[in-house]
């Protein structure tokens, strides 16, 4: 693959270009540098511009050759560079749209061209900064500043391209991460809520009891009692709730969720829901598992499509904690509706109560 391309007008800088070739082979190696005149670049029998086009868009860095005739007028005496099937327009054309780093190089004391005097498909060209290289004795130390500069050049892209890659280390570590648990994640997040919530509750403890109610901060922890104080306006918000219509446009209230309780332990107030997660396992296929409550004997696990519950279905009631739930008659039609989950617990407990708040709703 050629790393350097030298682009050129034969009219112009045939005599210097041959001299350039040689000093950059003699750099880089024989294959690095594309020479139009060199049998080696060029097989016999290969389609021209198509050859072309690949050389460049392979080619690191451009050389574009401006001598003082690069400008010269074709036979209606029009620049040919405006002539679109002009080589030269068309090897600078492909090295921009292929983003090929691109050096003019001014021949003989020739100067950089107007950009009114260009195509606008290479007005770009002039905003780039030429390296000058002329005839005779200056031309070796300015073709050792050319060949430094397009060493400091290929350094570059080298080091960014490294950079960009990820490195072997990195690529080992991603394939061995072990693969994130969306149901995991979800219970430490409870887990971490839970704790928390006990900080912010009304109970003041002094010696290991709470001065306002009376119960141990261990009890109180672990089951994350409410102090009497606050245990009023609860029962009063829990009886407003349980006379509510079955069938309303709003979710049921859902109390915060609870751990589980020890089989003989009392409860103040109310029972506790169980906390449902639920993940997506295949198409047409449902997960869901719900916490354990103390005394429980029964779960029962309703499904509805409308938020409303008014088409709600009982698909579950048992003792386990968890359920496979198929929808697999909803899968043909283009747009499966959302399905709403809750459950909650029915047992003999020792307060009033027989069943537990629904759970928060799932909607998977």
């Amino acid at each position: 693959m050629p790393t350097l391309f030298l682009c050129y007008r034969r009219s112009d800088t045939e005599l210097i270009v041959g001299s350039i070739h040689d000093k950059l082979e003699s750099r880089f190696g024989k294959s690095s540098v594309f020479y139009d005149q060199d049998d080696d670049s060029i097989p016999v029998g290969e389609r021209y511009p198509d050859l072309i086009e690949n050389a460049i868009r392979q080619s690191e860095i451009m050389l574009a050759l401006i001598g003082k005739d690069w400008l010269e007028t074709g036979l209606l005496e029009h620049p040919r560079l405006f002539d679109s099937h002009d080589e030269v327009r068309t090897e600078i054309e492909a090295a921009l749209k292929h983003k090929v780093n691109l050096i003019p190089v001014l021949i003989n004391k020739a100067r950089m061209p107007d950009r009114d005097k260009l195509p606008v498909s290479l007005q770009e060209l002039c905003a780039l900064n030429a390296s000058a290289v002329y005839a005779g004795r200056d031309f070796h130390p300015h073709m050792e500043r050319l060949v430094q500069r397009i060493e400091d050049m290929l350094d570059s892209r080298k080091s960014s391209n490294k950079l960009s890659e990820p490195s072997e280390v990195d690529s080992r570590a991603a394939a061995t991460a072990p693969a994130v648990d969306p149901v995991q994640t979800a219970l430490e997040a409870l887990a971490r809520i839970a704790k928390t919530r006990v900080a912010s509750s009304a109970h003041r403890f002094e010696n290991g009891v709470c001065t306002r109610c009376g119960n141990s901060e261990q009890a109180a922890t672990r089951f994350q009692w409410s102090c009497k104080a606050d245990l009023e306006e609860s029962q009063k918000k829990l009886s407003n709730a349980r006379v509510r219509p079955r069938k309303s446009k709003t979710r049921d209230l859902v109390p915060d969720a609870e751990p589980a309780l020890d089989s003989g332990q009392l409860y103040p107030g109310w029972i506790p829901a169980p906390v449902l997660l639920g993940a997506k396992t295949g198409l047409g296929r449902y997960s869901l598992s719900w916490s354990a409550i103390g005394n429980a004997e029964i779960y029962i696990l309703q499904r509805a499509f409308r938020p409303d519950w008014s088409d709600a279905v009982e698909v579950y009631q048992g003792s386990r904690k968890g359920f496979e739930d198929c929808l697999y008659g909803f899968t043909r039609i283009a747009r499966q509706p959302p399905a709403y989950y809750r459950v909650k617990a029915r047992g003999n407990f020792i307060v009033t109560p027989t069943e537990s708040l629904w759970s928060n709703v799932v909607v998977l």
